[in-house]
């Protein structure tokens, strides 16, 4: 596990990318911000083999927000796109608050995987 400063470090190296880059890196952590897109599964009977099977909608999250319901699953990411070292692997947790309120960002597939390059895909339940 690395610092802010550790963190910080990798960035100004160039090595850990972050675009755009968000203000608030302390602790251990870096904060990341939800994109305005989500996505809801029409159903959850697809295929697991193929992702494309499965039927989805799209939303845009306006600004007065989106109500997200008890037991509701939707599919975020982040609005920053994030590139992994080769050498580090990243995790995804709920914030402490955001926890609190019965809301997970990650079902259980909670890691930026060495070499990742991307928006990070986000299970969103409440």
């Amino acid at each position: 596990m690395l610092s802010d400063k550790d963190i910080i470090k990798l960035i100004k190296r160039k090595k850990l990318l972050i675009k755009p880059l968000p203000r608030n890196i302390h602790g251990a952590h870096v904060n990341l911000h939800l994109s305005n897109i989500i996505l809801k599964y029409k159903n959850e009977k697809g295929d697991l083999k193929d992702n494309s099977s499965f039927d989805f909608d799209k939303f845009l999250i306006k600004k007065s927000g989106y109500e997200l319901k008890p037991g509701e699953f939707i599919l975020g990411s982040t609005l920053e796109k994030v590139s992994m070292p080769d050498d580090f692997l990243g995790f995804i947790e709920t914030k402490g608050n955001i926890a609190r309120a019965g809301i997970q960002a990650h079902n259980s597939d909670g890691h930026i995987d060495p070499g990742f390059s991307g928006n990070i895909t986000l299970e969103i339940k409440k």
